[in-house]
């Protein structure tokens, strides 16, 4: 069975930010937000606009992202979230 691993973030409000790096060997994450929304985009930068939604105190979990880089963004300033990867 693979190893799993929780990396936890902060996130300034409106400011993109790489949650994932590229090029990180990963087929599949799970993302919970923690104290907002956050916006989750797999490829780009997330936005207000660019992105999926993983609402406040839930979790959601990208597939097939092959390594690519995962941007988050909020409009609430200081909040968190978790990334659980397994390897």
């Amino acid at each position: 069975m693979p190893a799993t691993y929780i990396v936890n973030g902060t996130i300034h409000a409106s400011i993109a930010q790489d949650a994932v790096a590229a090029g990180n060997g990963l087929n599949a994450v799970v993302i919970q937000a923690i104290g907002g929304d956050l916006r989750v985009n797999v490829g780009a930068d997330a936005s207000g606009t660019a992105g999926e939604t993983v609402f406040e105190n839930t979790s959601s979990t990208f597939t097939m992202i092959n390594g690519q880089r995962i941007s988050v963004w909020s409009t609430t300033d200081a909040m968190t979230y978790s990334v659980r990867t397994a390897v």
